[in-house]
């Protein structure tokens, strides 16, 4: 069911690991950070599925690459880089704020992009407000209420420089939005746990009662998901709230288990501190051959495009360090390029599907004659 995920192909994220100041690119809290966050949210482009669930697969500390293509997976990872706890950098980051702005967009095609900037800017300006509310010592009550009153007044102002005619239009798209989770949660429930016990036991080495300890554990995890979204669907920072409460009662529940020791070190691989190097470009290329059914040369081809558009990115990034809309127009200047590129490799038959998937109606495992 992995195999079935949409993956969008531009907007790489190759650009921001390019980055020689890649620390102050991703510090919460100092003041050009933001606008590094703003660039990083630009490129975030969620389908209706990942958006239905990355909220609560993100401050349940899941695996996300169950759920996001390498684009959007890497632009996350982006976000949640965090110099202090790893759980600090979930608290800050209003994810409901970044799904809606993801709405707002496939809501409205044409909204003009300085409208965009100015809510990209604002998100980024609010989770550095968030940052200083978690870190402000008030009561765990008090940082909830405070982070719910920040969530308000930034959708306030939002909903205000957009408009109503665009709030309809978004409430639309939020009512699918619900209708797409509920239809696709049993799927991505059996996803996401059977591929968390499947690797668990791989790299752990459970036993079968292990194995089976976790599975209950995580059967009850979902359940346990789904009453808290029921509970607080119109509440964000109340559900993330329970979501974190839920994720130290499943801490719990793991050590239970499997013990102290595999918990610890399960932690420490699912974090991504063993040394694992994702490769975007041959996953984008695994998938493209899979959707497209490419052959060898086809797939080569396409590499060979990827791998330059990566060099040519580190290169504009150097080129244009102190020039941000510069940059940005240098870099939609050769995502055209590529991807017309990729185009002119396919047949009629492969470009038709691949036009259909860049417009959201293709999924992976339908084929070319589905």
């Amino acid at each position: 069911m992995y195999k079935r995920m949409i993956f969008p192909l531009l907007g790489f994220m190759l650009l921001f690991g390019a980055c020689d100041d890649q620390s102050r690119v991703n510090d919460p809290v100092d003041g050009p950070a933001m606008n590094g966050t703003a660039a990083q949210l630009a490129q975030l482009d969620l389908t209706m599925e990942q958006a239905a669930f990355i909220d609560e697969m993100y401050y349940m500390d899941e695996d996300l690459s169950v759920l996001l293509d390498p684009t959007n997976y890497n632009v996350i990872r982006s976000l949640s880089t965090d110099p202090g706890p790893r759980m600090h950098a979930r608290r800050f980051i209003d994810m409901a704020a970044i799904v809606y702005f993801n709405l707002i967009m496939k809501a409205n095609p044409d909204m003009d992009i300085a409208t965009l900037r100015q809510i990209r800017e604002w998100i980024a300006e609010s989770n550095r407000t968030r940052a200083r509310i978690i870190a402000s010592g008030a009561s765990r009550e008090e940082i909830a209420l405070l982070l719910q009153k920040e969530h308000e007044r930034l959708m306030k102002e939002i909903n205000a420089l957009i408009g109503p005619e665009a709030v309809r239009a978004v409430e639309a798209l939020k009512q699918q939005l619900q209708e797409e989770r509920e239809k696709r949660r049993e799927i991505m429930k059996e996803l996401r746990i059977d591929r968390e016990v499947k690797i668990m036991t791989e790299k752990l080495g459970l036993t079968e009662e292990e194995a089976a300890a976790v599975k209950a554990a995580l059967i009850w995890q979902q359940e346990q998901i789904a009453l808290i979204r029921a509970e607080f669907m119109n509440n964000p920072e109340g559900m993330r709230a329970a979501l974190q409460e839920l994720l130290a009662e499943m801490e719990r529940k793991m050590i239970a288990a499997i013990g102290e020791e595999k918990w610890e070190q399960w932690k420490n691989l699912r974090s991504g501190r063993t040394g694992e190097v994702r490769d975007p470009i041959a996953e984008q290329v695994k998938f493209l051959t899979r959707l497209l059914e490419l052959d060898t040369d086809q797939a080569t081809k396409i590499t060979r495009i990827l791998t330059a558009h990566q060099e040519e990115m580190k290169a504009l990034v150097q080129r244009y360090r102190n020039d941000r809309r510069g940059l940005a127009e240098a870099l939609r200047q050769l995502q055209l390029r590529t991807d017309e590129a990729i185009r002119a490799v396919l047949t009629r038959e492969q470009l038709e599907i691949y036009i259909k998937y860049r417009r959201g109606g293709m999924r992976p495992g339908t084929g070319m004659h589905g």
